[in-house]
């Protein structure tokens, strides 16, 4: 979860070098080439196991 990205609670929209502009706008998306697809598929993956919290709130109250 990244507070500053556009969309924070994905890993997309992905950056990538000639984007222009980021977030993108609808009719660019990151490039499906050998290169960027092989990286999609090796490096850009995540396990979930199923039993990830439902959010990521911190309670602030005072220790009693």
């Amino acid at each position: 979860m990244d507070f500053y990205a556009a969309e924070g609670n994905t890993v997309e929209p992905l950056p990538f070098r000639s984007m222009g502009t980021y977030p993108y706008p609808a009719d660019t998306s990151f490039p499906l080439d050998d290169a960027h697809l092989n990286y999609l598929l090796n490096y850009n993956t995540r396990h979930l196991s199923g039993n990830e919290p439902r959010g990521y709130r911190y309670d602030f109250s005072r220790p009693k």
